[in-house]
């Protein structure tokens, strides 16, 4: 796979919702999805999918912009998780915060 080793600074002034790595290729399609969908309907979907290049870890994350219905977001990502059919992404970690933290670490782009 193709690292694009963004820095975690990237994402400092952000809304992260941290989720494991084996979750985020169903979010990253239910990104991707919406995206579509708002461009259609003349609408700005900014999100991005990210997850940690350090491979003893199981760290990604949905970037929200923090001029966005941080939310609103938050629950369509709840429930998308919530009745997700994989067991991947019923069972993955969901917390968020302000910026990425995590300083020094790097992350590949899965949904930019």
């Amino acid at each position: 796979m193709n690292k694009t080793l963004t820095p975690s600074e990237t994402f400092k002034d952000t809304y992260c919702i941290f989720i494991s790595k084996k979750a985020a290729p169903f979010f990253a399609t239910w990104v991707k999805q919406q995206r579509t969908l708002n461009a259609w309907l003349g609408r700005d979907f900014r999100l991005l999918v990210v997850e940690s290049v350090d491979e003893t870890d199981d760290l990604a994350a949905i970037i929200i912009p923090s001029d966005c219905n941080i939310m609103g977001l938050e629950r369509d990502l709840w429930e998308f998780k919530c009745k997700h059919h994989d067991t991947e992404v019923k069972e993955s970690g969901f917390w968020g915060q302000h910026s990425i933290g995590y300083k020094d670490k790097k992350w590949n782009l899965l949904c930019p």
